[in-house]
């Protein structure tokens, strides 16, 4: 799974038009949003990543702490997965159903934009590092440097 996350001063977003399979919306869903001070993610969802859910969890919960953030929104953004691992939406929607579960047990208010459809997204974010953070989870990894594939032999998890 794939995580790109942004803190968010001001968010927005309209719905354009379904791409795929996309959720059935009610009218009132589809009027435009607009949150602030929240964490925006984008996740990319791969085959399999069901195992890793609680991982990233437990990494968008740390970035909330740094960037003092009680609300997250959520986009399933298929693009950011790598092609040849790239789950199909039915997997996509789960793992990204689960995700908001776990962080709405969390004590956070989470927000997942309409899955399937593209949409119109303007905000207003700061750049930093627990602001602007790229997250690379894989099925059952420990935390580890970003993007990493593999922790380094030496590496010891801080307790």
């Amino acid at each position: 799974m794939r995580i790109y996350s942004l803190y968010c001063d001001r968010l927005m977003y309209e719905i354009v038009a379904p791409e795929g399979p996309a959720i059935e919306l009610e009218q009132a869903d589809r009027e435009p949003r607009s949150f602030d001070k929240a964490l925006f993610l984008q996740v990319g969802v791969e085959r399999g990543d069901g195992g890793a859910v609680k991982t990233a969890s437990d990494r968008v919960h740390r970035i909330c702490r740094n960037v003092a953030s009680q609300l997250v929104v959520i986009n399933a953004f298929a693009g950011l997965a790598t092609d040849a691992l790239r789950a199909g939406p039915e997997e996509a929607l789960i793992v990204t159903s689960n995700l908001q579960s776990l962080l709405l047990t969390r004590g956070y208010s989470v927000h997942a934009m309409p899955f399937g459809w593209l949409k119109r997204v303007e905000l207003a974010a700061e750049a930093g590092l627990w602001e602007q953070r790229g997250e690379y989870v894989r099925p059952a990894q420990k935390w580890g440097p970003q993007w990493s594939h593999r922790l380094p032999a030496d590496f010891e998890e801080a307790s």
